[in-house]
């Protein structure tokens, strides 16, 4: 290693990874700043800032973040190019690969202003002094940027062709079915039941228990173990536990025979039924359920998307086409069901697919219908209470709901509402009423309280603040 010019007191250091099994890892990284760091006889002046797991566009990361506010509140005066303290990176795709390449330059000018450059060890590249080495880190970002597009385009590529042989590509299983892999060889290998609380139980084929698979924490929450996502193994879906298939197909009867999802809830819980979580079970619950087409034995891929640099669209025949996003999105893409990679018979079903297709078109029909599947108001909600108050029985929030035959407004308890009797049987409250009792004690506590001296001058207030915000 060729021995650079510093003259500051000392160094900082920065390592990142993307994922926890990835050869080039934080530990291995801050081994090779270490042994730059004693070659160019810098002490460190501060423990190495990091980033374990986190992609490299990602401006969020806390160990990125903490080395900027480091480098903000111990500003630097230097006079000289060698008196800037060095950032030690072990190479630039490691410091990020940002989705526009010049997002680099911010954070140079932000380390450059404060008396701080970047050098990167394995590159031999600083971001101070000379215009070579600056233009090259600029150009290694671009590179790193690309690669990452690149990557995104080969991956995205791979899962489409596995989810066109009807391959499972979604994560955790449907209620009542477990995920089976397939190995390179066409073969089934083991199951993998999804259990309450992230855990996984593994199962030989014929059910017989193997080993709980406990749940890892990522980013402060627990999430299930996915061992069976590997390179050489494949998933497909397989009827899982009788109980749970017993539970999907009759909430699928009692719906086409005319029952409500409050009155199926009450049904299931009644009957022992464990829901997906292990509690209760809810409205939305049941909806997902009757409108999954993995029920009718279909894989669809695609409904929601969150690439970055590519998409895809699918054509006739299940036919794909791949282009490359110009503008990097940051948002999930929602493709309709028409839209999407679906392939019939992947599966055995857990509903026979003309069953599916009347539950469907019900839906559909409740969906449009004034008291069938509503949808949420949030912010423009006329229930000026929803959220806010909550039943002393069960524990759920009240929400705003409107009587089917004649219109009333009045709060029911969540807990009734998504999960039927089974759980809550209190009544409704009148809006009107609780929201009149609720609005009388606010204009006292703001009249009589002595915060302003009439309703006219809380009013008048009120008008002001409103043109204030409209301007």
């Amino acid at each position: 290693m060729v021995r650079e010019t510093w003259t500051a007191a000392g160094c900082l250091q920065y390592a990142r990874c993307s994922g926890e099994l990835q050869e080039d890892s934080v530990p291995d990284q801050l081994r090779i700043l270490e042994g730059a760091r004693k070659e160019f006889g810098l002490a460190l002046l501060h423990p190495a800032f990091g980033d374990e797991a986190r992609r490299g566009y990602d401006e969020e990361r806390a160990g990125l973040k903490a080395l900027l506010d480091f480098v903000r509140a111990h500003p630097r005066r230097p006079e000289k190019n060698s008196e800037y303290v060095p950032v030690l990176i072990s190479s630039t795709d490691r410091f990020g690969r940002f989705l526009d390449p010049i997002t680099i330059f911010s954070y140079l000018k932000i380390l450059h202003e404060h008396g701080y450059e970047l050098y990167s060890v394995s590159e031999r590249l600083r971001s101070r002094g000379d215009l070579s080495s600056f233009i090259q880190l600029a150009v290694k970002s671009d590179q790193a940027s690309e690669y990452s597009a690149n990557l995104s385009y080969h991956t995205m590529k791979g899962m489409v062709s596995k989810a066109q042989r009807g391959f499972w590509m979604g994560g955790n299983a449907p209620y009542g079915f477990d995920r089976v892999t397939i190995t390179s060889d066409g073969k089934p290998k083991y199951r993998y039941r999804s259990l309450p609380g992230c855990r996984i139980a593994k199962c030989a084929l014929d059910g017989r228990f193997i080993e709980y698979l406990e749940p890892v924490v990522k980013d402060g929450k627990p999430r299930a173990q996915y061992l069976d996502k590997t390179r050489e193994e494949r998933v497909k879906l397989m009827p899982g536990d009788p109980k749970r298939v017993k539970a999907v197909q009759l909430i699928a009867r009692l719906f086409l025979g005319g029952k409500g999802l409050r009155a199926i809830s009450d049904t299931l819980q009644a009957r022992g039924l464990l829901a997906p979580d292990g509690t209760r079970w809810m409205k939305t619950t049941i909806r997902n359920i009757l409108r999954n087409p993995a029920y009718a034995g279909m894989v669809v891929y695609g409904r929601r998307s969150k690439s970055i640099f590519n998409s895809f669209a699918v054509a006739q025949g299940n036919e794909v086409s791949f282009d490359r996003v110009e503008v990097r999105r940051r948002r999930f893409v929602f493709r309709e069901l028409d839209d999407c990679i679906i392939v019939e018979n992947a599966h055995d079903p857990l509903i026979p697919r003309q069953q599916w297709e009347r539950i469907q078109k019900l839906v559909a029909r409740k969906s449009k219908s004034p008291g069938g599947f509503p949808s949420g108001r949030g912010a423009n909600s006329p229930y000026l209470l929803s959220k806010l108050i909550r039943c002393s029985r069960c524990g759920y929030h009240y929400q705003g709901d409107r009587e089917r035959n004649t219109g009333r407004r009045r709060y029911i308890c969540g807990g009734y509402k998504l999960c039927g009797r089974a759980t809550c049987s209190a009544g409704p409250i009148d809006a009107d009423e609780v929201e009149k009792f609720v609005l009388e004690h606010i204009q006292e506590h703001l009249l009589d309280g002595g915060l302003f001296d009439s309703r006219e001058e809380l009013v008048e207030r009120l008008e002001a603040r409103l043109r204030s915000t409209e301007d």
